[in-house]
């Protein structure tokens, strides 16, 4: 692509997303006008169910129909990266997709950036989450935020109450307290009932992104995301022991049997199936599981709380998995592209998705709305807590933590030998990727 055809379509992009931002209310005094007649046909990718996403769209195509129409493809979940790189290459790919955060590194270069000349750094903060940012760069916006759904502790009503306890823990002294008066051994020492599900990699549900918000609880953003550099080897003359090392060694104790924390162990179930069972009593999982456990389990007694935090902490944090809506840098059509994703962000349009997938708002303004519903509202506090992190390579950070977990647990490395080795192997893996960014073409931007 020319230099020149980077600059026409700068400029028509600029002026759709000007357009379109005075149309949903980000830009006032504009009303809307009629299009030309010829709606351009406009391909939405993502992993998300059908049915929940349709009727969201089939609302805009009906708003827009002078200008788009919009068609979203659900894909398999396990396969849709791999099959989104292909068609992009290919240049088959979608219009839009959905922008997985662990995917942002990897994948901005396929995308056109939003420049902040159209969209305000400062209007954007002032309308998503703080998780959001991670869609930012410095060249402008590398996708809109669209989903987001934060980590819950799951809690069963039910055992609290045999063990005489009247609410989830807020802090992590009081999950540890609780843990352990919820942990239930037979005469062999087998564990019947579990407190708490944590302290390995093999059969909890989560592992890494439990790990994450605890890192992040302290203060560790794990990667800079200004340097795109690792910060777990780094440390405060405030603390006596790295923070990140204690977070690592509370992970950890609660599958250590000579702990008094040791609730969790490889011969129990995956902390999903066990929470379902009734035989785990808190569970770490997703605001977007409410209903599949419920469902999976009728007789379940349970409810949902904010993660625990650390006493007197100075950041409340719980980790979110969010999406935005990414323009592709292949799309023939960039311009209504753009005006599709704006109008899909809308408060409106976010309002609808909300109630459709159960999840919060990824938008300040509906999250500042506190819904009556009791999960919801822990979930609209959650999502407003959410954090995250910009991941090299999705697959290999997971190999690089589980290996992590396992060499502590088996006593292969000390805790501090096993944090100093995912801080570099983070750093070697975010030198190869910004070694490859420069040998490719920049993403042109609007």
């Amino acid at each position: 692509m020319s230099q020149f055809q980077l600059v026409v379509i700068g400029i028509m992009m600029g002026l759709a997303l000007i357009g379109v931002l005075l149309i949903s209310g980000i830009i006032p005094g504009f009303k809307p006008g009629s299009g030309d007649g010829t709606p351009v046909s406009i391909v939405v990718w993502g992993a998300e169910p059908y049915e929940k996403i349709n009727g969201l769209f089939t609302d805009i195509t009906e708003q827009n129909k002078s200008f788009f129409t919009l068609e979203y493809v659900q894909k398999n979940s396990a396969t849709y990266e791999n099959e989104l790189v292909d068609a992009l290459a290919s240049g088959k790919g979608p219009n839009i997709w959905l922008l997985n955060q662990d995917f942002i590194l990897k994948d901005k270069a396929k995308i056109v950036q939003i420049p902040f000349a159209s969209f305000p750094e400062r209007s954007f903060k002032d309308t998503f989450i703080q998780e959001g940012e991670l869609f930012l760069s410095s060249n402008g916006i590398i996708a809109l935020p669209f989903i987001i759904d934060p980590m819950v502790l799951y809690w069963n009503r039910d055992l609290f109450a045999n063990a005489g306890i009247s609410k989830a823990p807020k802090t992590w002294d009081e999950f540890v307290n609780f843990a352990e008066k919820l942990t239930i051994r037979d005469k062999s020492g087998n564990i019947s009932q579990a407190g708490a599900a944590l302290g390995d990699f093999k059969n909890i549900d989560y592992a890494e992104d439990i790990i994450s918000f605890l890192i992040m609880q302290t203060g560790n953003a794990i990667v800079d995301p200004i340097t795109l550099r690792s910060v777990l080897g780094e440390s405060s003359s405030n603390f006596a022991v790295n923070p990140v090392e204690s977070a690592i060694r509370f992970f950890t104790e609660f599958s250590d049997p000579n702990k008094t924390t040791y609730s969790w162990n490889r011969s129990l179930p995956t902390s999903k199936n066990a929470f379902i069972a009734n035989i785990l009593a808190m569970y770490f999982g997703y605001a977007g599981e409410y209903k599949e456990i419920a469902e999976k389990n009728s007789h379940l007694n349970f409810d949902v709380a904010e993660v625990p935090q650390v006493k007197d902490g100075k950041i409340h944090a719980t980790y979110g998995k969010i999406q935005g809506l990414a323009i592709s840098k292949s799309s023939a059509n960039t311009d209504r592209a753009m005006m599709a994703a704006v109008a899909l962000i809308r408060k409106d349009s976010i309002a609808k998705l909300a109630t459709e997938m159960f999840l919060p708002p990824v938008r300040r303004d509906l999250l500042a709305e506190i819904p009556q519903d009791p999960a919801s509202a822990i979930f609209y506090k959650s999502a407003i807590q959410s954090r995250g992190w910009l991941k090299p390579d999705p697959s290999e950070v997971t190999n690089i933590f589980r290996s992590m977990v396992e060499d502590v647990i088996t006593g292969k490395k000390k805790i501090y030998d096993a944090v100093r080795g995912v801080h570099k192997k983070l750093d070697k893996l975010l030198e190869l990727l910004q070694a490859a960014e420069k040998k490719s073409e920049p993403a042109p931007s609007i």
